[in-house]
């Protein structure tokens, strides 16, 4: 039995129950406290509807993730990029390997 928001007793009766209509995926309930007269109004799916929301839930959760990932700094970004290279003098500068570099520094970081 559920209990209310309101005042905290079990004393919830459902007045409503109307099925879903075609292209709502939930049941709608109405329930009132017969303690303090608070009502309510629920949406209820069932297991297999929740299983499907959560899936998609982590599917977009991948996909945010996927898109976001960080792309590595490259020499370009360094402070020390000047454009003829490397001020600090370093040979192999130019490449993605900024993140090994030891003298590379972001102007965010």
């Amino acid at each position: 039995m559920k209990v209310c928001p309101k005042c905290g007793t079990k004393a919830l009766r459902m007045t409503e129950m109307r099925p879903r209509a075609s292209g709502v995926p939930a049941n709608r309930m109405r329930r009132r406290c017969l303690n303090c007269g608070h009502g309510e109004t629920t949406y209820e799916i069932t297991a297999d509807q929740m299983k499907q929301f959560e899936d998609l839930l982590r599917l977009d959760a991948a996909v945010a993730a996927y898109m976001n990932v960080a792309k590595p700094d490259s020499c370009t970004d360094c402070i020390h990029w000047t454009r003829h290279g490397c001020s600090m003098g370093l040979p192999e500068a130019g490449g993605n390997f900024a993140n090994d570099c030891s003298l590379f520094e972001n102007e965010t970081a």
